[in-house]
């Protein structure tokens, strides 16, 4: 089973926000954005123990509850059949709710069950210890509703849940989605929970936390790790298997006959004893199933040769270590490839009847997911290495095949544009933050994209051709402008779409010009070579509620193309929401600009056709460049034109009001 969301509140400055997963989920936004307390509340929903400070309740009022609740889909058969009471459409939905009493948070874990809420006095009162004194009141109160009137007089507190229970299961209609008592679920095997045989995690900190944990000891990210790498070399080994196979055999002999034996026995036994101490109690005994006995597997101890020497891994440096976790990843999507081999030359080969096929299908194995965080991965890697790295990601969380894990589910926090991919922009949540109220701290809020949201907003837009775009096309289509400056996008306050080299030279060499700084703005500039590229990175940075300004040229002196580029020119006028579209606009707007013909047509016509030819070649000759063409792509290039045309008071109107709009943009941007 996989995590399909996680909701948070009140936890660190996320206040209420639930944050879909995908099999790679890419967090995003500024640092302190929240992108470490989504990893946080895994953290800790996975980690039974309690250690949460004050600081980590929002606003450190500790009044309120922290609250994380993950949803699970894709249960196996195991799963339904332990959370049966608890799936509503396929999901299981746990929550871990940390109080703080007594100056000390403390953790638990509920499930969710259709409840009836008339119930829900009644079973506080349960709660008291008086000897059942208020409980049976609201019974009596409760029995005067004529829907339940027909429950039978009160004889102790377990049968009359048992009652309330019967009730709520055949009365489905009438109940809601509630809590439950908080005494079933939890990742060690107690009650009924057992979800650590069905889901487990991994949190691979960044490097400059991970120094304490770089060691050898159990739960160790490295030594999980190799942990994973040991038993996925086993899980091939036929006399191995065998040998697991055997033990679990003799195992359930000898625990049937106890089990159908002695429970009774003992049941009625301490029902017996524990009548002696309180009236009206009794015991009630539910073996745990076992799926399988675990047999252990050898331990490796992790040490790293460098320069021949050989050393623990917590003494060489932060580069190397992180090179060694992507280097067992990447191990084992080696090992998942290799079984997936193996079970094809098998079928192949049509070695296994349909007897043995239906054996090995209906197996009793087990296998949990894996959750696997990794806050920057990207620290101390080369760049071709991060490039490695986000091919190994995909590798590994794109696989479903039963093996050491029945799925990878990884999520990752970065800041790298490489570990990013324009193409799958729904892998990505951009977090970040805003103003709730005056007199509290900023929240956390996140952004994502949805395949099918674009694809409407750009049929909406292309007059007669609504089919125009499919999710697939979108997704095909996106991977030819694939690049980490495109990716860039993600991370800017503020996004500047141009079709080319030359108008993001010219915006540039502007920006320089007026004293603005774009890296200190947060403004990136994209090119997206041509207009007809520019509309999917719009709708996709629009969604994700990155301001984006989009430059592009009507094209009205390209006679051979006439009616299509009209076409394009009010195609992308509809999609910047703009209700006077003309077949070539010379306009410049507060989200759009565009030229009637190109941008240096534009600036050669403001400037002065003779006195921008003279600037041109001054410049040429300045910079050592034998043709203009290069030239006009270059910042440097087009400020040093800038500058003799202010020389000789020659005004740029068109480029001054773009940078008007951009700097007004993005100071509306920051007042947010």
């Amino acid at each position: 089973m996989i995590i399909e969301s996680i909701k948070i509140t009140n936890l660190c400055s996320v206040k209420e926000e639930t944050i879909p997963f995908d099999d790679l989920t890419i967090l995003v936004g500024k640092n302190g954005a929240g992108k470490s307390t989504v990893l946080k509340a895994l953290n800790y929903f996975y980690n039974t123990s309690n250690n949460i400070p004050k600081s980590d309740f929002y606003s450190e009022n500790v009044e309120l509850e922290i609250v994380i609740t993950i949803s699970f889909k894709n249960l196996n058969d195991k799963a339904k059949e332990f959370f049966k009471d608890y799936i509503r459409n396929e999901q299981l939905i746990i929550e871990k709710v940390i109080k703080w009493n007594d100056g000390k948070p403390q953790g638990k874990y509920y499930g969710s069950k259709l409840k009836n809420p008339d119930f829900s006095k009644l079973r506080v009162a349960m709660e008291i210890r008086d000897r059942s004194k208020t409980a049976k009141e609201e019974f009596v109160k409760l029995k005067t509703n004529p829907k339940y009137s027909n429950f039978a007089n009160w004889t102790s507190a377990g049968d009359v849940e048992l009652s309330l229970i019967d009730w709520e299961g055949n009365h489905s209609a009438d109940c809601v989605i509630m809590r439950d008592d908080g005494q079933f679920f939890g990742f060690k095997e107690v009650g009924t929970g057992y979800l650590e045989r069905f889901t487990k995690y991994i949190f691979v900190p960044a490097v400059r936390d991970a120094v304490d944990d770089a060691n050898e000891s159990r739960g160790s990210v490295f030594s999980e790790l190799v942990d994973l790498v040991v038993r996925s070399s086993f899980e091939n080994n036929d006399k191995f298997n065998k040998y697991k196979e055997k033990i679990n055999k003799e195992y359930i002999e000898i625990i049937k006959p106890v089990k159908e034996h002695q429970l009774m026995g003992l049941e009625r036994g301490l029902s017996e004893t524990l009548l002696k101490y309180v009236s009206e109690t009794g015991v009630k005994l539910n073996w745990q199933e076992n799926d399988e006995i675990d047999v252990p597997l050898p331990k490796a101890s992790i040490k790293i040769k460098e320069d021949k020497y050989e050393t623990e891994i917590q003494n060489v440096g932060h580069g190397l270590q992180r090179a060694f976790i992507i280097s067992l990843l990447e191990y084992l999507t080696f090992v998942q490839k290799s079984k997936e081999l193996i079970d094809e030359e098998i079928a192949e080969s049509g070695e296994v009847d349909s007897q043995s096929k239906e054996e090995m299908n209906s197996s009793n194995v087990t296998y949990p997911n894996l959750l696997l965080a990794i806050d920057e991965p990207e620290l101390h890697q080369h760049p071709n290495r991060q490039y490695t790295f986000r091919r190994i990601l995909n590798d590994l969380s794109h696989k479903d095949k039963p093996g050491t894990f029945s799925k990878y589910q990884i999520i990752i926090a970065t800041h790298s544009p490489i570990l990013t991919d324009i193409s799958n922009f729904e892998q990505i949540r951009l977090m970040r933050k805003i103003e709730l109220d005056k007199d509290l701290p900023l929240i956390s809020k996140v952004f994502f994209s949805i395949l099918d949201d674009i694809k409407n907003s750009l049929n909406t837009c292309k007059n007669d051709k609504t089919d125009y775009y499919t999710g697939p096309r979108i997704v095909a289509s996106l991977k030819t402008l694939m690049n980490p400056i495109l990716n860039e996008g993600y991370f800017a306050d503020l996004v500047v779409l141009v079709e080319g080299e030359e108008d993001k030279a010219a915006i540039e060499a502007l920006s320089m010009f007026v004293g603005l700084n774009l890296g200190d703005n947060g403004i990136t500039i994209i090119p997206c070579n041509g207009k007809n590229n520019l509309d999917r990175p719009f709708a996709i940075f629009k969604s994700l509620n990155i301001p984006t300004y989009v430059i592009w040229d009507s094209d009205i002196a390209a006679k051979n193309e006439k009616e299509k580029n009209a076409e394009k020119n009010i195609y992308l006028q509809k999609l910047m929401n703009y209700k006077n579209v003309v077949d070539f606009p010379n306009l410049v707007e507060a989200n759009f600009a565009c030229f009637e013909d190109r941008l240096s047509t534009t600036l050669r016509a403001e400037i002065g056709a003779a006195e921008y030819d003279k600037y041109i070649l001054i410049v040429m000759k300045e910079l050592g460049y034998a043709k203009k063409d290069f030239g006009i792509k270059n910042p440097i290039f087009i400020h040093r034109l800038l500058e003799l045309a202010k020389n000789d008071n020659r005004e740029i109107k068109t480029l001054n009001k773009i940078i008007t709009e951009i700097k007004k943009l993005s100071k509306r941007n920051n007042e947010k």
